[in-house]
């Protein structure tokens, strides 16, 4: 019998990306005190597949493609980046800022096997639009022995 290993930081995971889609930005903009205007955010993602691909698009315009990092270790995709502050002055009195700034990373969880070295990644108007190809194993005919 295998044995699930729970893994808590995946399941914190989860629990952010849920509390994402239910309020719609970084929870921590929703009970936080911090007067900073650049703190952690998190951009919405779409994750779909197909037969023949995993794909995944993440929202992040006004983050300079340089400024994002993608990491793939097998079963997990990392996605960091940052936004930087276009206010950072003195002079400047910010009458409304709606806009996140700051570090931000996405985990996703991978559901299928995929092929690590045909990853391909392009930042278009503002989407990062991330390509896993699916890897398909050929089926191995396995050998009946018999007793002799």
């Amino acid at each position: 019998m295998a044995s699930d290993k729970h893994d808590p930081m995946k399941e914190l995971s989860k629990l952010r990306d849920l509390f994402h889609e239910l309020f719609g930005s970084n929870v921590s903009e929703h009970f936080s005190d911090e007067s900073s205007y650049q703190s952690r955010w998190t951009p919405p993602a779409d994750v779909y597949q197909t037969p023949e691909e995993m794909v995944i698009q993440l929202e992040v315009p006004g983050v300079d493609k340089e400024d994002i990092q993608i990491e793939y270790n097998g079963a997990q995709l990392s996605i960091r980046g940052k936004r930087n502050v276009l206010y950072d002055d003195d002079q400047v009195s910010i009458q409304r800022l709606e806009r996140p700034s700051g570090q931000f990373e996405r985990l996703i969880d991978l559901t299928v096997p995929v092929d690590g070295t045909k990853i391909s990644a392009e930042y278009l108007q503002g989407i990062l639009h991330i390509t896993l190809p699916v890897q398909r194993k050929a089926a191995k005919t396995i050998p009946i022995e018999s007793e002799s």
